[in-house]
Protein backbone atom coordinates (compact mmCIF):
# COMPACT_ATOMS: atom_id res chain seq x y z
CA UNK A 1 0.00 0.00 0.00
CA UNK A 2 2.80 2.41 0.88
CA UNK A 3 4.37 1.88 -2.54
CA UNK A 4 1.10 2.52 -4.34
CA UNK A 5 0.53 5.72 -2.34
CA UNK A 6 4.01 6.84 -3.34
CA UNK A 7 3.30 6.23 -7.02
CA UNK A 8 0.06 8.20 -6.80
CA UNK A 9 1.95 11.01 -5.08
CA UNK A 10 4.34 11.14 -8.03
CA UNK A 11 1.40 11.29 -10.45
CA UNK A 12 -0.15 14.19 -8.56
CA UNK A 13 3.13 16.08 -8.43
CA UNK A 14 3.74 15.61 -12.13
CA UNK A 15 0.14 16.51 -12.96
CA UNK A 16 0.56 19.87 -11.28
CA UNK A 17 3.47 20.55 -13.62
CA UNK A 18 1.91 19.25 -16.83
CA UNK A 19 -1.78 20.07 -16.62
CA UNK A 20 -2.98 21.32 -20.00
CA UNK A 21 0.25 20.41 -21.76
CA UNK A 22 -1.06 17.48 -23.77
CA UNK A 23 -2.11 19.68 -26.67
CA UNK A 24 -5.26 19.59 -28.80
CA UNK A 25 -6.96 16.30 -29.44
CA UNK A 26 -7.30 15.06 -32.98
CA UNK A 27 -9.45 12.50 -34.69
CA UNK A 28 -8.55 8.84 -35.11
CA UNK A 29 -5.49 7.94 -37.15
CA UNK A 30 -3.97 4.60 -38.02
CA UNK A 31 -4.75 3.38 -41.50
CA UNK A 32 -2.67 0.39 -42.59
CA UNK A 33 0.97 1.43 -42.66
CA UNK A 34 2.58 2.44 -45.95
CA UNK A 35 5.91 3.30 -44.33
CA UNK A 36 8.94 2.03 -46.21
CA UNK A 37 12.63 2.67 -45.93
CA UNK A 38 13.98 5.88 -44.41
CA UNK A 39 12.72 8.92 -46.32
CA UNK A 40 9.83 7.17 -48.04
CA UNK A 41 7.18 7.05 -45.32
CA UNK A 42 3.82 8.48 -46.24
CA UNK A 43 4.23 11.24 -43.66
CA UNK A 44 7.21 12.81 -45.41
CA UNK A 45 6.60 15.97 -47.40
CA UNK A 46 3.80 17.46 -45.28
CA UNK A 47 3.06 18.77 -41.79
CA UNK A 48 -0.24 18.14 -39.98
CA UNK A 49 -2.44 21.22 -39.78
CA UNK A 50 -2.41 21.31 -35.98
CA UNK A 51 1.40 21.50 -35.80
CA UNK A 52 2.55 25.10 -35.70
CA UNK A 53 5.52 27.03 -34.40
CA UNK A 54 3.83 27.31 -31.01
CA UNK A 55 2.12 23.91 -30.93
CA UNK A 56 4.42 20.95 -31.36
CA UNK A 57 2.73 18.57 -28.90
CA UNK A 58 -0.34 16.96 -30.43
CA UNK A 59 -2.58 14.16 -29.20
CA UNK A 60 -3.59 11.34 -31.50
CA UNK A 61 -5.84 8.28 -31.22
CA UNK A 62 -5.37 5.03 -33.09
CA UNK A 63 -7.90 2.18 -33.44
CA UNK A 64 -6.68 -1.13 -32.00
CA UNK A 65 -9.20 -3.97 -32.20
CA UNK A 66 -12.14 -1.53 -32.16
CA UNK A 67 -10.73 0.49 -29.24
CA UNK A 68 -9.19 3.94 -29.64
CA UNK A 69 -5.81 4.17 -27.95
CA UNK A 70 -4.15 7.52 -27.28
CA UNK A 71 -0.62 8.87 -27.60
CA UNK A 72 1.15 12.24 -27.73
CA UNK A 73 3.59 13.23 -30.45
CA UNK A 74 6.19 15.95 -29.88
CA UNK A 75 8.04 17.14 -32.97
CA UNK A 76 11.27 19.12 -32.62
CA UNK A 77 11.60 22.82 -33.36
CA UNK A 78 11.50 23.50 -37.08
CA UNK A 79 9.92 20.17 -38.04
CA UNK A 80 8.75 20.50 -41.65
CA UNK A 81 8.36 16.87 -42.75
CA UNK A 82 11.09 17.21 -45.35
CA UNK A 83 13.47 14.59 -43.95
CA UNK A 84 13.05 11.42 -41.90
CA UNK A 85 13.81 11.78 -38.20
CA UNK A 86 14.62 9.21 -35.50
CA UNK A 87 11.81 8.34 -33.07
CA UNK A 88 11.94 7.69 -29.33
CA UNK A 89 8.91 6.07 -27.69
CA UNK A 90 8.60 6.96 -24.00
CA UNK A 91 6.39 4.90 -21.67
CA UNK A 92 5.01 6.22 -18.37
CA UNK A 93 4.72 4.40 -15.06
CA UNK A 94 1.80 3.11 -13.00
CA UNK A 95 -0.74 5.85 -12.27
CA UNK A 96 1.12 8.39 -14.40
CA UNK A 97 0.44 9.65 -17.93
CA UNK A 98 2.08 10.27 -21.28
CA UNK A 99 2.36 14.01 -20.68
CA UNK A 100 3.68 13.60 -17.14
CA UNK A 101 6.57 11.29 -17.91
CA UNK A 102 7.70 13.45 -20.85
CA UNK A 103 7.85 16.50 -18.58
CA UNK A 104 9.40 14.63 -15.64
CA UNK A 105 12.23 13.28 -17.80
CA UNK A 106 12.61 16.52 -19.86
CA UNK A 107 12.42 14.47 -23.06
CA UNK A 108 10.76 17.16 -25.24
CA UNK A 109 13.75 19.44 -24.63
CA UNK A 110 16.07 16.58 -25.59
CA UNK A 111 14.03 16.01 -28.76
CA UNK A 112 14.41 19.67 -29.66
CA UNK A 113 18.14 19.66 -28.98
CA UNK A 114 18.86 16.37 -30.78
CA UNK A 115 16.25 16.62 -33.53
CA UNK A 116 14.13 13.51 -33.01
CA UNK A 117 10.39 12.81 -32.71
CA UNK A 118 9.11 11.87 -29.26
CA UNK A 119 6.07 9.59 -28.96
CA UNK A 120 4.47 9.09 -25.53
CA UNK A 121 1.74 6.41 -25.47
CA UNK A 122 -1.02 6.43 -22.83
CA UNK A 123 -2.04 3.38 -20.80
CA UNK A 124 -5.64 2.67 -19.75
CA UNK A 125 -7.26 1.80 -16.43
CA UNK A 126 -7.54 3.44 -13.02
CA UNK A 127 -4.78 3.83 -12.08
CA UNK A 128 -3.33 3.77 -15.60
CA UNK A 129 -1.39 0.51 -15.99
CA UNK A 130 0.52 -1.26 -18.74
CA UNK A 131 -0.04 -5.01 -19.07
CA UNK A 132 3.42 -6.33 -19.90
CA UNK A 133 2.40 -9.99 -20.00
CA UNK A 134 -0.19 -10.27 -22.81
CA UNK A 135 1.46 -10.64 -26.25
CA UNK A 136 0.64 -8.59 -29.34
CA UNK A 137 -1.34 -11.56 -30.69
CA UNK A 138 -3.92 -11.04 -27.92
CA UNK A 139 -6.72 -8.83 -29.33
CA UNK A 140 -6.89 -5.45 -27.64
CA UNK A 141 -3.69 -5.98 -25.63
CA UNK A 142 -1.28 -3.19 -24.84
CA UNK A 143 1.34 -4.98 -26.94
CA UNK A 144 -1.07 -4.94 -29.90
CA UNK A 145 -1.33 -1.16 -29.40
CA UNK A 146 2.44 -0.72 -29.30
CA UNK A 147 2.94 -2.82 -32.41
CA UNK A 148 0.21 -1.04 -34.40
CA UNK A 149 1.57 2.33 -33.31
CA UNK A 150 5.11 1.57 -34.46
CA UNK A 151 3.78 0.21 -37.77
CA UNK A 152 1.55 3.19 -38.55
CA UNK A 153 3.41 6.22 -37.17
CA UNK A 154 5.07 6.86 -40.52
CA UNK A 155 1.66 7.34 -42.17
CA UNK A 156 1.49 10.82 -40.66
CA UNK A 157 5.04 11.68 -39.61
CA UNK A 158 8.33 11.66 -41.51
CA UNK A 159 10.19 8.98 -39.60
CA UNK A 160 13.45 7.11 -40.07
CA UNK A 161 12.46 3.45 -39.89
CA UNK A 162 16.06 2.49 -39.11
CA UNK A 163 16.28 4.69 -36.01
CA UNK A 164 13.51 3.65 -33.64
CA UNK A 165 14.10 3.45 -29.87
CA UNK A 166 12.09 2.92 -26.68
CA UNK A 167 12.50 4.07 -23.06
CA UNK A 168 10.35 3.95 -19.95
CA UNK A 169 9.99 4.63 -16.24
CA UNK A 170 8.84 2.02 -13.68
CA UNK A 171 5.86 0.15 -15.21
CA UNK A 172 6.96 1.79 -18.49
CA UNK A 173 10.45 0.37 -18.00
CA UNK A 174 8.89 -3.08 -17.66
CA UNK A 175 7.20 -2.35 -21.00
CA UNK A 176 10.50 -1.89 -22.83
CA UNK A 177 11.95 -5.06 -21.27
CA UNK A 178 8.84 -6.95 -22.41
CA UNK A 179 9.29 -5.51 -25.91
CA UNK A 180 12.89 -6.67 -26.00
CA UNK A 181 11.73 -10.12 -24.82
CA UNK A 182 9.19 -10.50 -27.61
CA UNK A 183 11.52 -9.65 -30.48
CA UNK A 184 8.50 -8.26 -32.36
CA UNK A 185 9.39 -4.57 -32.23
CA UNK A 186 11.60 -2.49 -34.54
CA UNK A 187 13.71 -0.85 -31.83
CA UNK A 188 17.50 -0.69 -32.14
CA UNK A 189 18.03 -0.06 -28.40
CA UNK A 190 16.13 0.37 -25.15
CA UNK A 191 16.42 2.47 -21.99
CA UNK A 192 14.79 1.73 -18.64
CA UNK A 193 14.51 3.29 -15.19
CA UNK A 194 13.40 1.48 -12.01
CA UNK A 195 11.94 -1.81 -13.31
CA UNK A 196 13.44 -4.85 -15.01
CA UNK A 197 12.13 -8.07 -16.48
CA UNK A 198 13.53 -11.31 -17.85
CA UNK A 199 12.03 -14.77 -18.21
CA UNK A 200 13.81 -17.43 -20.21
CA UNK A 201 10.58 -18.90 -21.55
CA UNK A 202 9.40 -15.49 -22.78
CA UNK A 203 12.72 -13.95 -23.82
CA UNK A 204 14.87 -16.88 -24.93
CA UNK A 205 13.99 -16.63 -28.61
CA UNK A 206 14.56 -12.87 -28.91
CA UNK A 207 17.69 -11.54 -30.64
CA UNK A 208 20.51 -9.89 -28.64
CA UNK A 209 19.33 -6.54 -27.32
CA UNK A 210 21.08 -3.27 -26.45
CA UNK A 211 19.96 -1.85 -23.11
CA UNK A 212 20.88 1.06 -20.84
CA UNK A 213 19.35 0.83 -17.38
CA UNK A 214 19.14 2.86 -14.12
CA UNK A 215 18.07 1.78 -10.62
CA UNK A 216 18.52 3.15 -7.11
CA UNK A 217 19.51 0.89 -4.22
CA UNK A 218 17.07 2.78 -1.97
CA UNK A 219 14.03 2.22 -4.21
CA UNK A 220 11.12 1.14 -1.98
CA UNK A 221 8.57 0.81 -4.80
CA UNK A 222 10.55 -1.64 -6.94
CA UNK A 223 13.25 -2.94 -4.57
CA UNK A 224 16.75 -3.18 -6.01
CA UNK A 225 17.29 -6.54 -4.31
CA UNK A 226 13.91 -7.89 -5.40
CA UNK A 227 10.59 -8.28 -3.62
CA UNK A 228 7.00 -7.11 -3.88
CA UNK A 229 5.86 -4.18 -6.05
CA UNK A 230 2.40 -2.61 -6.61
CA UNK A 231 1.90 -4.97 -9.58
CA UNK A 232 3.89 -8.18 -9.07
CA UNK A 233 6.98 -9.56 -7.31
CA UNK A 234 10.34 -8.92 -8.97
CA UNK A 235 13.79 -10.47 -8.82
CA UNK A 236 16.91 -8.48 -7.97
CA UNK A 237 18.36 -6.09 -10.52
CA UNK A 238 21.67 -7.99 -10.42
CA UNK A 239 19.94 -11.28 -11.26
CA UNK A 240 17.92 -9.84 -14.15
CA UNK A 241 20.87 -8.00 -15.69
CA UNK A 242 22.96 -11.18 -15.42
CA UNK A 243 20.22 -12.99 -17.35
CA UNK A 244 20.26 -10.32 -20.06
CA UNK A 245 24.05 -10.53 -20.25
CA UNK A 246 23.80 -14.28 -20.79
CA UNK A 247 20.99 -13.80 -23.32
CA UNK A 248 23.12 -11.28 -25.25
CA UNK A 249 26.18 -13.52 -25.16
CA UNK A 250 28.14 -10.98 -23.12
CA UNK A 251 30.95 -11.66 -20.68
CA UNK A 252 29.48 -13.02 -17.44
CA UNK A 253 30.94 -10.26 -15.26
CA UNK A 254 30.60 -6.56 -16.07
CA UNK A 255 33.38 -4.02 -15.86
CA UNK A 256 32.58 -1.61 -13.06
CA UNK A 257 33.56 2.04 -12.79
CA UNK A 258 32.65 4.91 -10.50
CA UNK A 259 30.84 7.65 -12.39
CA UNK A 260 30.18 9.82 -9.34
CA UNK A 261 30.36 9.46 -5.57
CA UNK A 262 26.84 7.97 -5.61
CA UNK A 263 26.77 6.31 -9.05
CA UNK A 264 28.44 3.16 -10.33
CA UNK A 265 28.39 2.02 -13.95
CA UNK A 266 28.35 -1.66 -14.87
CA UNK A 267 29.18 -2.37 -18.51
CA UNK A 268 29.20 -5.82 -20.10
CA UNK A 269 31.64 -6.58 -22.93
CA UNK A 270 31.85 -9.14 -25.71
CA UNK A 271 28.10 -9.24 -26.50
CA UNK A 272 26.79 -10.94 -29.62
CA UNK A 273 25.78 -8.95 -32.71
CA UNK A 274 27.38 -5.76 -31.30
CA UNK A 275 24.75 -5.58 -28.55
CA UNK A 276 25.53 -3.21 -25.65
CA UNK A 277 24.47 -3.62 -22.04
CA UNK A 278 24.94 -0.97 -19.34
CA UNK A 279 23.50 -0.46 -15.85
CA UNK A 280 23.83 2.61 -13.64
CA UNK A 281 23.45 1.82 -9.94
CA UNK A 282 22.55 4.86 -7.80
CA UNK A 283 23.53 4.54 -4.15
CA UNK A 284 20.47 5.22 -1.96
CA UNK A 285 18.59 6.37 -5.06
CA UNK A 286 14.81 6.20 -4.87
CA UNK A 287 12.07 5.33 -7.34
CA UNK A 288 13.02 8.39 -9.36
CA UNK A 289 14.40 9.54 -12.70
CA UNK A 290 18.11 10.46 -12.34
CA UNK A 291 18.67 14.10 -13.19
CA UNK A 292 14.98 15.10 -13.01
CA UNK A 293 14.40 18.81 -12.46
CA UNK A 294 12.36 18.28 -9.31
CA UNK A 295 12.17 15.75 -6.49
CA UNK A 296 9.25 13.79 -5.07
CA UNK A 297 10.51 13.16 -1.50
CA UNK A 298 8.04 10.34 -0.79
CA UNK A 299 9.72 8.33 -3.56
CA UNK A 300 13.23 8.80 -2.21
CA UNK A 301 16.41 10.43 -3.41
CA UNK A 302 16.83 11.86 -6.90
CA UNK A 303 20.48 12.00 -7.86
CA UNK A 304 21.79 15.02 -9.75
CA UNK A 305 25.13 13.36 -10.46
CA UNK A 306 23.89 11.97 -13.76
CA UNK A 307 21.08 12.76 -16.19
CA UNK A 308 19.31 9.61 -17.36
CA UNK A 309 17.74 11.38 -20.34
CA UNK A 310 21.08 12.63 -21.66
CA UNK A 311 22.68 9.23 -21.16
CA UNK A 312 19.81 7.39 -22.85
CA UNK A 313 19.88 9.73 -25.84
CA UNK A 314 23.65 9.33 -26.07
CA UNK A 315 23.33 5.53 -25.84
CA UNK A 316 20.80 5.66 -28.68
CA UNK A 317 23.35 7.55 -30.78
CA UNK A 318 21.17 10.67 -31.01
CA UNK A 319 23.65 13.10 -29.44
CA UNK A 320 25.47 14.01 -32.66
Amino acid sequence: MRALVAVVALSLALGACTRGSAGPEAGPTGMPSTAGSAGTSAGCGSVPDDVTGATRDVTRRIPVDSTLRQYIVHVPTGYDGSRPLPVVYLFHGLGSSAAEVATYASFPAAADDRDFILVSPQATGTPSTWDVMAPASTPGSDAAFWLELTASLGDEWCVDDDQQYAAGMSNGSAVVFAMACSGDFPFKAYGGVSATFYDEAACGGAPPTSFIYFHGTGDEVVPFDGGETPLFPVRSVDAVMADWAKHDGCDAQPRTSEVASDVELERWRGCDDSARLEAYVIEDGGHTWPGADFEVPVLGKTTSSIDATDLIVEFFGLDD
